[in-house]
C-alpha cells in the first residue's frame, strides 16, 4: 500500500477549525513532502506536516504519492488565498544573463542534465543570471489542478533569493540546507551570487565531502568563512559537531521575526523547516 511508504516525521494540526483566510506553503522533492498552513499572510503558522517518502521499492509514481498526501492531509478540501510551492530537483541550470536565451531553454537543460521528455520548463530571473528548471508535466498538472493560484518555484531559486534578503542569511558567505536525502549548497561573495547546487547523500560523510569539496573549489577558508545551516537536526547532532570541527563560524538559520508558530509548533528549533516557512518572503 502507498501509505506504508510514508514516514511521518512531524505533524501538528489544530483541533478546531480556523475561519480566517488560509495560506499554504509546500516543499516537495522526490522523497519529501512538507507543508505549512498559516493565517495573516503566511505569518501565523497553525499547521505543519513533514512526511518522508520511501521510493526505494515503490511501484507508484511520485505524483501518486503527492496526490495521496494532499488528500490525506485534506489540503484539497481547504480554500487557500495564496499557495507557494518549492520544488527541489536536479533538473536545473544557471546561466549568466549575457549568455542566456529563452529560445534555447530546453537545449540548455538538455546539455546540463540530459534529454528531457514530458517536462514543463520555468525561468527565474535574477539581476545578472537566469535560473532555468523543469518539472514533470504529470506533477505540474496535479499541482495546478489542486492549487490553481499556486506560485511554483525551484527550491534553489528560493534559497538564492533568501540568501540576499532573509535576515539570518544576509551576513553569510555559505549556506547549507540539509533535507531528507538531499543537501543544497549556496555561496555568495561581496553580495554577489557565486554558486548553487543540489547533492544527494546517504551518510553524514557524504555531506561533509560535498561541503568541504565545494569550499575548496572556491578557495573558502574554513577559519574565516561564515556558514549558515538550515536542517531538521538538533544543534547537538553528530553531523553538526563534525562540521564544527572543520568550520569555525557556524550559525543556524532563523525564521523571519514576523513568523509566529502556534502551540506545539513553537517548540521546534527555529532552524527547522526554513524553506517552507520563509519562501513567501521571496520576490520571484
Amino acid at each position: 500500500m502507498i501509505s506504508e511508504q510514508h514516514k511521518v516525521k512531524y505533524h501538528y494540526a489544530p483541533i478546531s477549525s480556523v475561519e480566517s483566510p488560509l495560506f499554504l506553503s509546500l516543499f516537495i522533492s522526490s522523497n519529501t513532502f512538507i507543508y505549512s498552513i498559516s493565517t495573516h499572510q503566511f505569518n501565523q503558522i497553525i499547521e505543519l506536516g513533514h512526511i518522508e517518502i520511501d521510493n526505494s521499492r515503490s511501484t507508484f509514481s511520485i505524483s501518486n504519492h503527492y496526490s495521496y498526501l494532499i488528500e490525506t492531509y485534506l489540503l484539497n478540501q481547504k480554500k487557500f488565498e495564496k499557495v507557494n510551492i518549492a520544488i527541489l530537483n536536479s533538473d536545473f541550470t544557471i546561466v549568466p544573463e549575457a549568455y542566456s536565451s529563452n529560445s534555447e531553454l530546453k537545449s540548455l537543460l538538455n546539455f546540463s542534465n540530459g534529454n528531457f521528455q514530458d517536462i514543463q520548463t520555468f525561468i527565474h530571473q535574477f539581476a545578472d543570471f537566469k535560473f532555468y528548471f523543469s518539472t514533470n508535466i504529470e506533477l505540474l498538472g496535479l499541482l495546478e489542478k489542486t492549487f490553481p493560484n499556486a506560485s511554483i518555484r525551484h527550491s534553489g531559486a528560493v534559497l538564492i533569493n533568501l540568501m540576499f534578503g532573509q535576515h539570518s542569511l544576509i551576513g553569510s558567505d555559505l549556506c547549507l540546507n540539509i533535507l531528507d536525502g538531499f543537501i543544497e549548497i549556496g555561496i555568495k561573495e561581496n553580495n554577489k551570487f557565486l554558486f548553487y547546487n543540489v547533492f544527494n547523500f546517504d551518510t553524514n560523510e557524504d555531506i561533509l565531502y560535498y561541503l568541504l569539496f565545494t569550499m575548496e573549489q572556491f578557495n573558502l577558508n574554513p577559519l574565516l568563512v561564515k556558514l549558515t545551516v538550515a536542517c531538521h537536526l538538533p544543534v547537538t547532532d553528530e553531523l553538526i559537531n563534525s562540521i564544527k570541527k572543520y568550520i569555525k563560524h557556524l550559525h543556524f538559520c532563523i525564521a523571519d521575526k514576523q513568523i509566529n508558530l502556534n502551540e506545539e509548533i513553537s517548540k521546534l528549533p527555529q532552524h527547522y523547516y526554513f524553506t517552507v516557512l520563509n519562501q513567501h518572503l521571496c520576490e520571484l
